[in-house]
């Protein structure tokens, strides 16, 4: 049998045909033109295409489509978008690649020479895709040595090919990524009826699949749009930044991985985001709502500049010959930036007074409700059913994918490219082996204790993680480890990865202390193991027996004292 899907992988290592046949991965093989079974290439009939025609990766991998188009994690990739760059944990569900049902023709009359000498004696007309997949080596997969190594946590990219950086063998403890019925109508719904500012708001308790439908419903609109704002106010488990910072980006480029591998690159002028030195507002429910309403007048301004901006292209249009990425964004609009809002997953009693407050700040056109509360009056809603728990959501926690965000910041290393997302990682060396920048602060901030003494400031801050803000703008710089103090210079060495460029002037830098985010232990174990340390918690045996006390406390909230119950 022959798949209309089919994969191309170039490699310096090449087999012969007759080995896939034999049971050999097709990945290692020079022209491959089956996913699950290999006939006779010189007899491949054109079939229409059929469903659960599927490919699933895991790992780090680039992609480049050859032939026809594909649909990956809501957005459409063809062959005038650039490599794409695709990381898929094993341990968070697997993004499923597909073809369109329809070949789009003028996709493959645009491709050009190099690229028909690249598929070889692969005849585009007789599938729907061809994809070049290769190798992509970011340093991300050496998060395991110290992740797993100095904890009792699953290795995140553990993976049994060491040639690879990726592979399609899916073993029991995988899942892909399948959207419940109720998520894919609505994505469809939303890819055919692109209303003129449009504000969606994604609201419902955790652990109900906000963030992947935000993720979802931003690659769908991009597909359409050729920018797409996301703003983020869960300070909990953020999208795209690091915990407690609410923040809003404009995206031009899809969401292709989890947060950790998602990461925003420092200093981008199409970000913004606030500290809020909290994982959630219930301490903070006032700087929150402001900050959030700092973030909604910024996406006006940004609203009103996108379309003044095409409105003078309009009248003044440019004389220029369409690159790829150009005739690719031709069909796009650009007067309008749809807005994707994603929330927190306190709903209950301050959580969802703070919840209403939003929505009467933002007045979205469109909400998406994963709770059972009733619809807003005057504002579309459409209920989504949860994703549902899997074995894998209860290898990730919150908490750990808190610790896993910070560490990818910390130990992400600059791109000489300017790429909008993080997409390089040097976890070989550890932290105090890289080289700080000295700053001379004036004052550093600690709201949460504001009758602190000053006098033991270096013995609290030093081997802490500490926040600096821009004060002409507020808006957050980066995070960086207090790496020594110098209470004779009055200075201070930072570990960051955001490192003052030539515009910026470290004088406009503001450093503000918070009780969060802390360092994670794992930051300190980085040179191995250290001894009379024990990290092994007390679980359940095989025989299914654990020690005494070693299960989770439970509080029980069900019965109080009389003075505990609200009148």
């Amino acid at each position: 049998m022959i798949v209309n899907l089919t994969f191309l992988k170039l490699n310096l290592h090449f087999r012969p045909l007759e080995w896939v046949r034999a049971g050999h991965k097709w990945a290692w093989v020079k022209l491959a033109a089956a996913l699950y079974e290999l006939g006779p290439l010189s007899a491949a009939p054109h079939r229409e295409p059929t469903p659960k025609q599927e490919f699933i990766p895991h790992g780090t991998l680039k992609l480049r489509v050859l032939a026809g188009e594909i649909q990956l994690i809501g957005t459409t990739i063809t062959i005038n978008n650039p490599p794409t760059l695709l990381l898929a944990p094993p341990t968070h569900p697997l993004p499923i690649i597909t073809a369109t049902t329809t070949t789009n023709n003028n996709n493959n009359n645009n491709n050009n020479n190099s690229n028909n000498q690249t598929t070889g004696t692969l005849d585009p007309t007789k599938f729907n895709a061809i994809l070049q997949l290769e190798d992509y080596h970011c340093g991300i997969q050496a998060l395991d040595s110290l992740w797993s190594a100095n904890t009792n946590k699953p290795s995140i990219w553990s993976s049994p090919n060491t040639n690879h950086t990726w592979s399609n063998s899916i073993t029991t403890d995988m899942t892909p990524l399948r959207l419940p019925t109720s998520w894919s109508t609505s994505l469809s719904n939303i890819q055919l009826n692109n209303n003129n500012n449009s504000l969606y708001l994604i609201e419902g308790p955790k652990a109900t699949g906000k963030s992947t439908f935000s993720t979802l419903l931003i690659n769908t609109l991009l597909n359409s749009y050729q920018q797409v704002a996301l703003l983020d106010l869960d300070p909990g488990q953020p999208i795209l930044t690091p915990p407690t910072l609410i923040s809003l980006h404009l995206l031009q480029s899809p969401i292709l991985g989890p947060s950790f591998c998602s990461l925003v690159s420092p200093h981008q002028p199409s970000s913004h985001s606030i500290y809020i030195g909290h994982t959630t507002p219930k301490d903070c429910p006032s700087k929150y709502l402001d900050a959030c309403s700092e973030l909604i007048n910024l996406y006006t301004n940004s609203q009103l500049s996108a379309s003044l901006s095409t409105n003078y292209k309009r009248r003044r249009p440019a004389h220029r010959t369409p690159t790829n990425q150009a005739h690719h964004n031709s069909h796009k609009r650009s007067d309008q930036i749809p807005l994707v809002i994603n929330t927190m997953g306190w709903t209950r009693g301050l959580g969802q007074n703070i919840l209403n407050q939003l929505i009467q700040i933002i007045q979205p056109t469109h909400i998406f409700n994963f709770s059972d509360s009733p619809p807003v009056a005057n504002i579309h809603s459409t209920p989504l059913e949860p994703i549902g728990t899997t074995p894998l959501s209860l290898r990730i926690t919150p908490a750990d994918s808190r610790i896993l965000s910070i560490l990818s910041y910390l130990y992400s290393t600059p791109s000489p490219s300017t790429h909008f997302f993080i997409n390089q990682w040097d976890f070989q060396h550890p932290l105090w082996a890289r080289r700080p920048f000295e700053v001379r602060p004036d004052q550093i901030m600690l709201p949460d204790h504001p009758d602190f003494d000053m006098h033991h400031l270096g013995h609290v801050l030093n081997g802490t993680l500490i926040a600096f803000v821009s004060r002409s703008q507020g808006s957050w710089i980066g995070f960086g480890l207090v790496r020594a103090i110098d209470p004779t210079r009055q200075t201070m060495h930072l570990l960051t990865p955001a490192y003052p460029t030539h515009e910026q002037n470290t004088a406009d830098y503001q450093f503000v202390k918070y009780s969060e985010p802390e360092l994670p232990i794992v930051c300190s174990l980085s040179d191995g193991q250290v001894p009379y340390l024990e990290k092994n918690t007390l679980r359940a045996n095989s025989n299914g027996f654990s020690t005494l006390g070693s299960e989770r406390k439970r509080i029980r909230r069900n019965v109080q004292r009389r003075s505990q119950i609200s009148r």
